[in-house]
């Protein structure tokens, strides 16, 4: 009997601090055919600028593969990490690593790359992770953050700021009855080389969010400002700054989304119309949007429906550009199991030109049917 209770001891001990460590690899693999159709009509000549159908990898959730995990540190300490990785299955690989170029090298993109400790104090983290700006688009975005046009977040350039960002501290407070604050900084330079000629850049960001989240209700409102400017020549680089209010309410039957976003630029190339980017320089850049919509679950089948609009305006060298944006996004998610969902989504978004810029319309369709697993 000793020797049974000695060996379950030296077992204990054994095993104590291995089972004080929690690591999780998750990952997403999503499919689908995918149609766009994009057409440019200016006065009564039309000009159809992309029509492409292709199977495309992270069309509704963008593909990943990722290592979490937290450590008891004891005391009421934990550390925590989380790494991870964008995949794709197409040619050129931005922010979701996708293309429809209908190749199919495999593409990266680092989406996480942090660690943190936390405890009663709250929790304090480093290293690349999510904006304050993009947690808030999160909160009211019906669309889960899928890859389709019709939301604001999405194909609509609207958004400003970063998704994410590589050079983050990040505190957040423990929660007071459901409201938690977060405050972010980041700073960063580079340098290529010590010669006249050589490119030296200096980045800074900041970022606050305010969250509560209790019963039916989550609400957050989220900000970021960044700068960028050239250290060698003094030239300004792009100014970004956005703020974003986003929030759902479960009814029971149904759950209501909303989002509200004002941001604006400056000193910026290049200004995305309609999910194309095209050159236009601006000196400024302003954007003003708002979002409502609704996901409806009924067993194993969710309908979802959201509709934006947005004004935005463009100014350089003492011109004036402006024009309206709206976009519609209808959805219908069909849950196999815990882990794999079909969905069907049919997105639509134009932007109609207003005084120099009347008589000017794009038109953006898409449409795709796919399957998502998630482990």
């Amino acid at each position: 009997m000793k020797k049974h209770l000695i060996a379950a001891a030296v077992a204990a001990a054994v095993a104590a601090p291995a089972m004080a460590q929690n690591v999780e690899i998750y990952g997403i693999l999503d499919q689908a055919y995918r149609a766009t159709d994009l057409t440019l009509k200016v006065g009564g000549d039309k000009f159809r600028l992309d029509t492409s159908s292709t199977v495309v990898g992270g069309s509704y959730t963008t593909q990943r593969l990722g290592f979490r995990g937290t450590e008891d540190l004891g005391g009421g300490l934990k550390a925590s990490f989380n790494y991870e990785q964008g995949l794709g299955n197409s040619g050129t690989g931005g922010e979701d690593g996708n293309s429809d170029s209908g190749t199919t090298a495999l593409v990266t993109v680092l989406r996480q790359a942090n660690l943190g400790i936390s405890g009663g104090f709250g929790s304090v983290r480093v290293g690349q992770m999510t904006t304050q700006a993009d947690l808030a688009y999160g909160v009211g975005d019906v669309g889960s953050g899928n890859n389709f046009i019709g939301r604001i977040y999405g194909g609509s350039g609207i958004q400003l700021s970063n998704a994410r960002s590589s050079r983050l501290i990040e505190y957040t407070t423990p929660s007071f009855n459901g409201f938690t604050a977060a405050i972010q900084y980041g700073k960063g330079s580079t340098k290529t080389d010590d010669s006249v000629d050589s490119v030296s850049s200096s980045n800074k960001e900041l970022g606050f969010g305010l969250r509560y989240a209790a019963g039916p209700l989550n609400v957050m409102l989220g900000y970021v400002k960044e700068k960028a400017e050239s250290v060698t020549t003094g030239a300004k680089g792009a100014e970004p700054k956005e703020i974003v209010l986003g929030a759902n309410y479960n009814f029971g039957p149904a759950t209501a989304f909303f989002i509200y976003q004002d941001g604006s630029n400056k000193n910026v190339s290049t200004v995305t119309l309609a999910g194309e980017d095209l050159d236009l320089a601006a000196e400024k850049y302003d954007s003003k949007a708002y979002e409502i919509g609704v996901r409806v679950p009924m067993g194993a089948l969710a309908l979802q429906a959201s509709y934006y609009d947005a004004s935005r305006t463009w100014k350089n060298l003492g011109d004036k550009y402006t024009f309206d944006q709206d976009g519609i996004q209808l959805a219908a998610l069909y849950n196999l199991s815990k882990r794999t969902m079909l969905y069907a989504v049919y997105g639509t978004q134009d932007w109609k030109g207003k005084k120099e810029l009347k008589g000017t319309k794009v038109d953006n369709d898409q449409f795709g049917i796919g399957v998502r697993h998630s482990f």
